[in-house]
């Protein structure tokens, strides 16, 4: 998607490829880069370990045993929010 200002302050959005006015200023899309979108689906996998490591505590036995479950749980809560934190570090970087 494009988006472009003209003098007046008014807005026009385009698709990729059309063309906007020679005295709009273009105002490029934010695009993630390939180390943001790994890391953030890095966040996702831990995050969904995190969240089975809960429910299997919460219902039974779980499967791996208390302590390895407990682990894993405890190794990935901060784990996910670092990946999270560098993620959004690296999307920001690549916009500069």
């Amino acid at each position: 998607m494009r988006i472009a200002l003209d003098r007046q302050g008014e807005v026009e959005v385009g698709l990729f490829g059309t063309q906007c006015g020679k005295e709009k200023k273009v105002i490029s899309a934010n695009r993630m880069n390939a180390k943001s979108s790994l890391l953030l689906f890095a966040t996702c996998v831990t995050a969904i370990g995190a969240t089975g490591c809960v429910f299997e505590l919460a219902y039974g036995q779980p499967k791996f045993g208390v302590g390895i479950t407990w682990a894993l749980l405890i190794l990935s809560i901060p784990v996910t929010v670092g990946l999270f934190i560098g993620a959004v570090q690296a999307a920001r970087a690549a916009q500069k």
